[in-house]
């Protein structure tokens, strides 16, 4: 697979700052070379290890496609190439997940709003009742003139009061003209004559 160096810049930019920190560490670069040692890669296959590795991680390239790339690397032999593959997922993809996993994770935590998940279970297992809007509208007057009015009382009683009052609809007298039939002068092919 060949990028332009835009492609690869473009998608370089998009990733944290972390993930990028990561994939250029050292740590990286040591765990490729040592992958390579043990699979006894030349040194061109562990540059293509190497692009295949940076390109997954950009989302530049598939799954399927690394997975190609890794079997070519070691001649076709489809054993060892799903060896190298888990041995790069474990060694480089599983630490940039478990650095997003961690920043998700305090994202989650640090989001305004968040709620604590016992706070939420209790208030699903225990709902607050509410009040109908009918029984709201039924409330003595005093009860209801004794706090100042919001946007949602006012709505509130509206809705009861077009609810508990009676509806009554005009009558209409529908005139149904009686059509004649359109004649027709070619005979209906979909009809057999009757004999």
């Amino acid at each position: 697979m060949k990028f332009t160096a835009e492609q690869i810049q473009a998608a370089y930019d998009t990733l944290p700052e972390d993930i990028k920190a990561l994939l250029s560490s050292d740590e990286v670069l040591a765990s490729i070379q040592r992958i390579a040692k043990k699979y006894g890669l030349q040194i061109d296959e562990m540059g293509r290890l190497e692009e295949g590795v940076t390109f997954l991680a950009l989302g530049l390239m598939s799954q399927s496609e690394f997975s190609s790339l890794m079997t070519e690397v070691v001649a076709g032999n489809r054993a060892t190439a799903s060896a190298l593959i888990q041995e790069v997922n474990d060694g480089i993809f599983m630490p940039i997940r478990e650095l997003l996993m961690t920043r998700e994770n305090e994202k989650a935590s640090a989001a305004p709003g968040s709620v604590d998940r016992d706070e939420l279970l209790d208030a699903i297992e225990n709902p607050t009742p509410s009040e109908h809007p009918i029984s709201l509208a039924q409330r003595p007057a005093a009860d209801r003139a004794s706090s100042i009015p919001t946007a949602n009382d006012v709505a509130r009683e509206f809705v009861a009061g077009k609810l508990s009052e009676n509806v009554s609809l005009p009558s209409k007298q529908t005139v149904v003209k009686d059509v004649p039939p359109a004649k027709s002068t070619t005979p209906d092919p979909y009809r057999e004559p009757i004999s």
